[in-house]
């Protein structure tokens, strides 16, 4: 892997350590900011009911059988950062009753987690996204692959993918 993910973090650190000494951090008092999720004010409360009580305690979800579970393709382009995020998503996926696949051709769910930064790989993206409308076209209309893009790329070209060219059946941008 040269150095691989470690080797990857140990940089990030070096090179977020230095740049902190050279520009200290400036903390906002007021304002939005990335901790609203953790308001502890929006955390419901515990039940103090006890545990054999009906109803005190939440069932997890079922595991869906191995026939009510669907395929999940992806393809990751660009930083670090989207492999990632392809990672996490391929994760809360598969927590929710999708295996992952190799085979496009047995995708229920093709997602392309794009990055837009360079003209050889938006290229690329489109060529594929053209090659996943083509597959839909080829299967029938209840068999057809739902189609995923996801990061900077389809943010900026929503409304392209989606209504004018048709190349997508759902968006999300980072």
């Amino acid at each position: 892997h040269g150095g691989g993910v470690d080797g990857l973090r140990a940089r990030a650190h070096a090179s977020a350590s230095s740049s902190r000494a050279r520009a200290p951090a400036r903390v906002l008092a007021h304002g939005p900011g990335g901790g609203k999720h953790l308001d502890p004010t929006d955390v419901p409360k515990r039940s103090s009911a006890p545990v054999g009580v009906a109803g005190a305690v939440a069932e997890a979800p079922e595991t869906p059988s191995p026939r009510e579970r669907k395929n999940v393709y992806t393809e990751t382009y660009g930083c670090q950062m989207n492999v990632n995020d392809s990672e996490v998503m391929l994760s809360v996926l598969a927590d929710n009753g999708y295996d992952t696949t190799d085979d496009v051709h047995d995708a229920d769910v093709i997602l392309i987690n794009t990055c837009a930064i360079r003209d050889k790989a938006e290229a690329k993206i489109w060529q594929r996204l053209a090659y996943f409308k083509s597959l839909r076209r080829r299967r029938k209309k209840n068999e057809k692959p739902v189609v995923g893009v996801l990061g900077c790329m389809a943010e900026r070209l929503k409304t392209q993918l989606l209504e004018a060219d048709q190349l997508a059946d759902l968006v999300a941008g980072p």
